[in-house]
């Protein structure tokens, strides 16, 4: 299989940032998954930043909850990859805070799904203009091409769940 750039580790720039904090990385130096959970500290840092006080799995929420009004709790747990306690919790949350609603849906009166109430439309609206920032602060750091290819490399691991 072809190896790409985008998915080599630079051992020598791992090894550089373990001497800076004066530790030995070892096998970290080239391990695809540390290098992805310090990426990901990176940026959830930053979301953090810029949403203040809205961790971004509740902005997750919001998104999918606003893109798809109706979900099912047990779909947008399965979305978010959380068990269905987190997903409830979370969604008691936002219900009180009044983002959310459980309300009937339109193509089956049997059940309820979750929409966005006007205030989390607000609320999804300032977020997504902070989270637009974020992303092209961090494409900022690639060419188009490799942002594109770095999405799809992402993406094939996500979708290889054991």
């Amino acid at each position: 299989m072809d190896q790409s750039p985008i998915l080599t580790t630079d051992t020598e720039d791992c090894e550089e940032l373990a001497s800076e904090a004066g530790i030995d990385a070892d096998v970290l130096g080239t391990s695809l998954d540390f290098a992805m959970h310090s990426a990901m500290a990176t940026l959830r840092r930053d979301l953090l930043a810029r949403f203040k006080t809205v961790r971004p799995v509740t902005f997750n929420l919001l998104v999918l909850v606003g893109a798809n009004p109706g979900i099912l709790q047990a779909q947008l747990a399965d979305a978010l990859l959380l068990d269905r306690g987190s997903a409830a919790a979370l969604v008691k949350k936002l219900q009180q805070l009044h983002w959310v609603e459980h309300r009937v849906r339109a193509d089956d009166r049997r059940c309820k799904g979750l929409f966005l109430s006007v205030s989390g439309a607000r609320v999804l609206q300032n977020l997504k203009s902070h989270c637009q920032e974020h992303i092209a602060h961090f494409n900022s750091l690639f060419a188009p091409t490799e942002c594109e290819q770095l999405l799809e490399f992402l993406q094939r691991i996500a979708r290889h769940r054991p």
